[in-house]
C-alpha cells in the first residue's frame, strides 16, 4: 500500500526508496514549489476524476480494434499473460511521471521531465531530444493510423464488391466493402479521399478549440465498442470458432504483443495532462482509474472478439460485423472519431513544428501569416501520412511500427529510466535490478517489436503482390 508523505504526495514503500528524495532535486533548481498539502495545488483546472477521462479518451481509440486480432496472434495464454503485464507496466509508468513530476509549474510537457531530471543527474539534455524526437515520430505515426482507419471506413461505408475479387489479395489484407456501395476505387484512391476530408479539420490551431469535437470522438468510439460488443454477445451462443492457446510462430507473438501494446500508448501526453490537474497530488487515482477501466474494455473486446470470430477474427474487428446497417453505422462513427483524433494529435504535433521553424510565429505574427504558416507545417504532416500509409497500407502493421518505436519507449523504458537517474545514489541494490529488468524488457520488446513489424510488412509485399 502507498502512504502519503508530509507534503501530501504519494509515496510507495515497493519502490524501494522514499518518494520525498524527489523534493530534493528542486533544492539546488530553479523552479521551486511549496509542496505542502496547503499550497500544493495548481488553482483552477481538472479534478482526478477530469484528468483520468482525458486519458481515457486519449489512449481509448483505434488500437482496441485490433485487440481481438492480437490475441489470435498470440493465443489464450499469450494474450492473457501480456494484457495483464502491460497494464501493470502502463499504471506503473503513469504513476513514475506523476511522481517525478511532482507539482513543479513549470513543467508541463514529457520533454521538460526529461530535461529537468537529466539536469539533475548531469546526463545532459540528450535525454529531452530523445523524448521530444521519438514522441513526435509516434505521434506522426498515430495521425497516419488514423488516416488509414479513415480510409478503411469509407471503404466499408461506399466501396462496392469487387467483379473479379483477387483471392491473392483478399487474403492478405480485406479492407471490406458493402452491397450498398456506390463505387469501385483502388485503396489509394480511398485514401486520397480520406485525406481531402480530413483537410479542412487540419487549420485547428489550438487544443481549446478541438474542445467540443473531443467529445464527439469519445461518443462515437463508445457507440462503436458497444456495437461490436454487442454484436459479439448475441453470436457467442452458436458460435463454433476455432481458437488457439498457443502462438503458431513466434513472429505472431511479437506482433500481437506489439499490437496489445499500441492500445496503452497515451503515456506522450501524461504530464502534460497532470500540469493541468487542480490537485496534481491526486494524480494516483486518476492513473488507476483510467488504466483499470481500459483494461476491463481491452479484455472484453479483444477476448470476446476472438471466442466469437476465432482465427478467423479481422483487424480492425469492424472488417467482422455483417454487412448490413449496423455495420454502416458503426464505420460512419468510427470515421467521425478516427477523424477527432487525427485533428487533436495533428493539432500538437504541428503546434511543435510551427515553434521550432518559426519561432514567436504562433503568438506575434498576424492572422494571415500565421494561418499561412500553420497550414504549410499542417499539409506537410499530413503529406507525410499519406506517403507512409501508400507504403505500408496495413492497419495491424503500421500499429506494430510506431508501438514498437513509440510505445515500448516513451510509456515503459523512459519513465524507469528517468526514475533510476533520480533515485540512483538511494536505490536498495534490488530494487536497482528490478527496474534495470524492467529497461531490459522494454528494449527488447522495442527491439523485438520492429523486427516483427518490419518481417510482416516484407512478407506482405512479396506474397501479396501489393503495390502503390
Amino acid at each position: 500500500m502507498s502512504r502519503l508523505g508530509e507534503d501530501g504526495y504519494e509515496a510507495d514503500p515497493l519502490l524501494g526508496t522514499n518518494i520525498q528524495y524527489i523534493a530534493g532535486k528542486y533544492d539546488q533548481g530553479e523552479h521551486l514549489e511549496d509542496a505542502s498539502p496547503s499550497t500544493s495545488s495548481h488553482g483552477k483546472g481538472n479534478s482526478w476524476f477530469s484528468s483520468s477521462s482525458i486519458i481515457v479518451a486519449q489512449m481509448l481509440g483505434a488500437g482496441v480494434l485490433g485487440l481481438p486480432g492480437a490475441v489470435k496472434q498470440m493465443g489464450w495464454f499469450g494474450a492473457v499473460t501480456v494484457l495483464l503485464l502491460i497494464t501493470t507496466f502502463s499504471i506503473y509508468g503513469g504513476l513514475l511521471l506523476g511522481w517525478l513530476r511532482r507539482g513543479d509549474k513549470s513543467i508541463a510537457t514529457y520533454g521538460q521531465l526529461a530535461d529537468a531530471i537529466a539536469a539533475q543527474s548531469g546526463q545532459g539534455s540528450i535525454w529531452k531530444w530523445f523524448v521530444n524526437v521519438i514522441g513526435n515520430i509516434y505521434i506522426l505515426g498515430s495521425c497516419t493510423i488514423y488516416l488509414v482507419t479513415c480510409k478503411l471506413s469509407l471503404m466499408q461505408l461506399f466501396q462496392k464488391p469487387p467483379t473479379n475479387p483477387d483471392p491473392v489479395s483478399a487474403d492478405c489484407s480485406n479492407t471490406g466493402y458493402t452491397h450498398h456501395g456506390v463505387a469501385d476505387f483502388s485503396s489509394t484512391v480511398w485514401l486520397l479521399m480520406a485525406a481531402a476530408i480530413l483537410y479542412p479539420l487540419i487549420h485547428i490551431r489550438s487544443l481549446s478549440d478541438a474542445g467540443i469535437v473531443s467529445y464527439i470522438g469519445v461518443a462515437t468510439i463508445a457507440v462503436v465498442n458497444v456495437v461490436i460488443i454487442a454484436h459479439a454477445v448475441q453470436s457467442v451462443a452458436g458460435t463454433t470458432a476455432t481458437t488457439e492457446v498457443w502462438p503458431s510462430t513466434f513472429l505472431n507473438f511479437v506482433n500481437g504483443l506489439t499490437s496489445l501494446t499500441f492500445a496503452y500508448g497515451g503515456h506522450v501526453l501524461m504530464v502534460d495532462i497532470q500540469s493541468v490537474m487542480t490537485r496534481p497530488q491526486d494524480w494516483p487515482k486518476s492513473v488507476w482509474s483510467s488504466q483499470l477501466f481500459m483494461f476491463a474494455n481491452y479484455a472484453v473486446v479483444g477476448f470476446l472478439g476472438y471466442a466469437v470470430y476465432g482465427e478467423g477474427v479481422q483487424a480492425p474487428i469492424t472488417l467482422n460485423l455483417p454487412d448490413n446497417t449496423l455495420r454502416l453505422v458503426t464505420n460512419g462513427c468510427l470515421f467521425v472519431h478516427v477523424a477527432v483524433a487525427y485533428c487533436i494529435n495533428s493539432t500538437v504535433l504541428v503546434t511543435g513544428i510551427v515553434e521550432a521553424i518559426w519561432p514567436f510565429a504562433l503568438s506575434s505574427a498576424s492572422g494571415k501569416e500565421k494561418a499561412l504558416k500553420w497550414g504549410i507545417a499542417a499539409s506537410g504532416v499530413l503529406g507525410l501520412a499519406i506517403g507512409i500509409g501508400l507504403v505500408v497500407p496495413f492497419f495491424s502493421d503500421l500499429m506494430n511500427v510506431y508501438s514498437s518505436i513509440g510505445i515500448f519507449s516513451l510509456s515503459f523504458a523512459m519513465p524507469v529510466l528517468l526514475w533510476m537517474m533520480l533515485q540512483r545514489n538511494t536505490m536498495s541494490d534490488g530494487s536497482r535490478l528490478g527496474h534495470a529488468l524492467l529497461v531490459t524488457f522494454a528494449v527488447a520488446g522495442c527491439g523485438l517489436g520492429v523486427w516483427g513489424a518490419v518481417q510482416d510488412i516484407s512478407n506482405k509485399w512479396s506474397e501479396c503482390h501489393y503495390h502503390i
